[in-house]
This record gives C-alpha cells, sequence and structure tokens, in this order.
C-alpha cells in the first residue's frame, strides 16, 4: 500500500499463482554442491511452497530462491514481514541483494527466521527489521561499510543453509525440506512503538484511562466477587 494510505506494502502475494512464477532458483549448484529447490503454487491451500533438498556434499549445504530485478518497491520501508508455516523444524532466511549505494557496497544480506513457531505447522507472520540483516560476500561474512538501505534492493528472496547468520552451523537437516508461505510484505516504521508527544492518544477505549481505571478495580477484586465480574463480561 502507499505510504499515505497503510502501514504496510505488499510485495509478493503467495497466494496466486504469478508470484511463485516471479522466482527463479539459486543453488549450491553453482560451486559444485547437490542442492535443488523450487517454489510452486498450490491452488487448494492457495499458498506457494518452497521446497526442495538439501545435500552437504562437496561442500554444499543451501539452496534458494530469488526474485526478479525489483526497483522502488521497498523506498521508505524498514523491513519486511511475511506469513508463512513449515512442519520440518529447520531454519530459513529471508535474503536481499543489493546494489552500492551511498557507503554501502554491493553484496547480499541475510536473516534467519523460524516459518512456525513448532513443528506444529501453525502459520506466522515474521517481522525483520533491516538492522538485523548481515553482509555476506561469496559465502563470507561481510563488512559492507553502511547499512542496507531499502533504496538499493535489487532482489529479494527466500533460502535454507545449513549455515547460520552468525557463521555457525545453522538448525537444518540435510535432506527434503517444506516450507508453505502466502505473502511477503514491506512494513514502515510507523508499526513500531513510540512515545512522541507529537502522535496523538490512542483511540482504543481499551487504552483510556477510564478503561485503565476499571482494569486496576477488577485486579483488586477477590473471591466470589471476582468470579462473577468473570462471568459478566465473558458469558459461558
Amino acid at each position: 500500500m502507499p505510504r499515505g494510505v497503510g502501514e504496510i506494502r505488499t510485495l509478493f502475494d503467495f497466494d496466486k499463482p504469478m508470484a511463485a512464477l516471479s522466482f527463479r532458483a539459486v543453488n549450491d549448484t553453482v560451486h559444485g554442491g547437490g542442492s535443488s529447490c523450487e517454489v510452486k503454487y498450490l491452488p487448494k491451500l492457495k499458498c506457494s511452497q518452497f521446497f526442495g533438498r538439501l545435500n552437504f556434499v562437496r561442500g554444499g549445504g543451501w539452496a534458494s530462491v530469488r526474485s526478479a530485478k525489483m526497483d522502488s518497491e521497498l523506498i521508505g520501508t524498514h523491513g519486511v514481514l511475511l506469513l508463512s508455516s513449515s512442519t520440518d523444524g529447520n531454519q530459513y532466511k529471508v535474503v536481499i541483494r543489493t546494489k552500492a549505494w551511498k557507503d554501502t557496497a554491493a553484496c547480499l544480506w541475510h536473516c534467519d527466521f523460524h516459518p512456525s513457531k513448532d513443528v506444529g505447522g501453525c502459520w506466522r507472520v515474521t517481522m525483520l527489521r533491516y538492522t538485523q540483516f548481515s553482509a555476506v560476500l561469496r559465502g563470507e561474512p561481510f563488512h559492507a561499510g553502511g547499512p542496507l538501505y531499502p533504496e538499493a534492493v535489487d532482489e529479494l528472496g527466500l533460502m535454507i543453509s545449513r549455515t547460520a547468520q552468525d557463521g555457525t552451523s545453522s538448525i537444518v537437516k540435510e535432506g527434503e525440506f517444506d516450507m508453505k508461505i502466502k505473502w511477503i510484505r514491506g512494513f514502515f516504521a510507523s508499526l513500531q512503538s513510540t512515545d512522541s508527544p507529537l502522535l496523538p492518544p490512542p483511540k482504543s477505549p481499551l487504552a483510556s484511562p477510564h478503561a485503565t481505571g476499571l482494569l486496576e478495580s477488577r485486579l483488586q477484586l477477590g473471591g466470589e466477587e471476582e468470579e462473577e465480574a468473570e462471568a459478566v463480561q465473558m458469558p459461558r
């Protein structure tokens, strides 16, 4: 959405087939590895599937899909949101390729995340700020000289790798992997909490002084009075 209309900007809607078709695979086979992957639309589930096989042979152990070249979609944003799900217990990455911009060199940026809270596979919204991403060049940690500028983003993608963001071994298993994803969106900093005096007080009645006083009174109730109050507020 435009910044003046909402606080998030849709980048890829994976609940439609075109998003999956716009991504291409980039695997460790470029360095002699044996991993493979693809992203495919699942019409019955109305989402897309990032899946494949991770192979550690010949020093390999990573697979990814990358978007087509981006232009100005992320300008003004402060990070990305994604809605994902997985039951394989693996750790995944969002990867961003940038061109040289101001004091920052051209490189790849990556940030680890878990698609689901546990192997139950519940859908999870993950927020990744650009300040959480780490630069990497030719597979090694890299000092880019400056921050990740959203204006410099050329590509965005998904990855699974045997190497975590901090250079240690990642939480992944060799073999088949599978992650479902519904969308990726850019978000603006106004989603973050702030104490700025320039902003108006919250409009929610739950945040008003009257509601706060009622909550404190409720917390002071005891025994049968508390039970009666709960019964009134939450009818069975």
